[in-house]
């Protein structure tokens, strides 16, 4: 993601309905490897006694304060700033920050059963 964000989002912006379509569609196969694993990552991260609390409560507050917070933003610094690709530079710092956490994580340790 970090490394093609920024060029899909220039090419979303010439206005061409095959491109923009190759270029979304691009973009959803990066974001389905992502999310693909990310269900076995967060059973992995709690013990069993915890699990469905961690995972749901970490899930969903995640994705509230984001899915709330984030369209807010970017709608906002689009506007302040006039640069039509700014979410790639959003795409692109999450991405780099998740490659980063996911190196340096250590093999789990949790007792799956």
């Amino acid at each position: 993601m970090a490394l093609v964000a920024f060029p899909l989002f220039c090419l979303i912006t010439l206005h061409s309905f095959w491109v923009i379509l190759a270029s979304f569609g691009i973009l959803a196969i990066i974001v389905a490897a992502f999310d693909g694993p990310l269900a076995a990552y967060l059973l992995n991260k709690f013990d069993i006694s915890v699990r469905h609390s961690g995972v749901s409560l970490s899930y969903n507050i995640g994705g509230a304060v984001l899915g709330g917070l984030v369209p807010v933003t970017l709608t906002y610094l689009i506007d302040k700033t006039h640069i039509t690709i700014f979410p790639s530079f959003l795409l692109i710092g999450f991405a780099l920050l998740a490659f980063f956490v996911l190196w340096r994580e250590k093999p789990s340790t949790i007792n799956h059963y």
